[in-house]
C-alpha cells in the first residue's frame, strides 16, 4: 500500500489523507487541476466562486430553472452557461476587447469546465492565475448585468458599461495580487535618503546603442498633484544618459521656480561626483559643469 501511494503522491510525503486518496481513488475519479487553479490563494474567493458556480452549472440561467430558455441578449437562442458566458456574441466581444484578449469563440469546449481547462491548460502558471482571475471578472459582470436586463425589461445591455466594468475590477484584483507577491524591502539592511525639502524630483536614463531616453517626475508633499517630462538624443555612455536625466530634471525645477528641491538619482557615481564635486568621467565635465552651476 506504502509503495502504491509513493507512486501515485505529488508531493513524495506520506499523509493519512494522501493514502485515504489513493485507497478510494476509484471513487473520487481522475484529479482535474482545473479544481487547484480555481482555488488557488492567489485568486479572490469571490472569482472562485462566481467560477466554480459556472464550472457545476449551479447558476439559476433558463436552462436550469425551465421558466425563461432564451438568452436575455438574443432571444431566439436557449439560455445556458456556456452561452451566456462564452458563445454569446456579446460575451465574445468583451473577452476579445478584454485585459487579455482571447477568441473564446474559437476555444473548444462543451461547458464552462471543459472550456477552461482548454483555455489555461497551455500557460504558464503566473498567466494561469491572471487568465482566471479574468474569466470570473467577465462572468460575474455579465451575470450582474444578465440579472438587471432579466428583471428591468427597460434596460439595455451596453458593451462599453460592461467592459470599463470589468477593466477596473481586473485590474483592482491584479493590483492586490501584486501587493500580496511583492516581497517586502528589508530597511535594516539598506539606506533611504532623507528627503527635507517640500519637493523632490526623481529622474533616471537609459542608455543603448550610442543613444539616450531619459524621464523624470516631480512631486509636492502637500500637493496630490505630480509632474512629468522626457527627452531623448544622441549620447556616449550610460552615465552620460544618467547626467542629462539629471539635467532634465534641474531644468525644468528652474522653469517652474522650484529652487528647493531634492534630486533623486541612483546613479552611485554621478551622485558621488556631485557631493566631490569633480566629474566621474572626464568626457561629461562640461555637462557636469552644468549640473553643479545649476545646484
Amino acid at each position: 500500500m506504502l509503495e502504491h501511494w509513493l507512486l501515485e503522491s505529488t508531493t513524495r510525503n506520506f499523509s493519512v489523507k494522501g493514502a485515504y486518496w489513493v485507497d478510494q481513488k476509484s471513487r473520487f475519479g481522475a484529479i482535474d487541476p482545473l479544481w487547484n487553479w480555481i482555488w488557488d490563494s492567489k485568486i479572490h474567493p469571490r472569482v472562485s466562486m462566481m467560477i466554480w458556480r459556472a464550472c457545476l452549472k449551479v447558476l439559476p440561467t433558463g436552462d436550469r430553472l425551465g421558466l425563461s430558455t432564451d438568452c436575455p441578449v438574443f432571444l431566439s437562442v436557449p439560455e445556458s452557461p456556456i452561452h451566456l458566458f462564452a458563445r454569446c456574441k456579446f460575451a465574445s466581444a468583451l473577452w476579445f476587447s478584454g485585459p487579455l484578449p482571447v477568441r473564446i469563440d474559437q476555444i473548444p469546449g462543451d461547458n464552462i469546465a471543459d472550456l477552461l481547462s482548454n483555455l489555461c491548460s497551455s500557460l504558464d502558471p503566473p498567466l494561469i492565475t491572471k487568465m482566471l482571475i479574468l474569466s470570473g471578472v467577465t462572468m460575474d459582470c455579465i451575470w450582474k448585468n444578465r440579472n438587471i436586463l432579466v428583471h428591468n425589461t427597460d434596460s439595455r445591455f451596453s458593451v462599453d458599461t460592461v467592459r470599463m466594468e470589468i477593466f477596473n475590477k481586473f485590474h483592482e484584483m491584479i493590483a492586490e495580487l501584486d501587493s500580496k507577491q511583492r516581497i517586502p524591502l528589508q530597511t535594516n539592511r539598506l539606506s533611504f535618503p532623507r528627503l527635507t525639502t517640500e519637493r523632490c524630483i526623481l529622474v533616471d536614463g537609459s542608455f543603448k546603442d550610442g543613444k539616450f531616453g531619459c524621464g523624470m517626475i516631480a512631486l509636492s508633499k502637500s500637493s496630490d498633484e505630480w509632474w512629468i517630462s522626457t527627452s531623448s538624443s544622441l549620447c556616449s555612455s550610460a552615465l552620460d544618459a544618467e547626467l542629462q536625466a539629471m539635467l532634465l530634471g534641474l531644468h525644468w525645477a528652474s522653469a517652474n521656480q522650484w529652487d528647493n528641491v531634492s534630486l533623486v538619482s541612483d546613479s552611485k557615481a554621478l551622485v558621488e561626483g556631485i557631493r566631490a564635486k569633480r566629474s566621474p568621467d572626464w568626457k561629461l565635465s562640461a555637462s557636469f559643469s552644468l549640473i553643479l552651476h545649476l545646484l
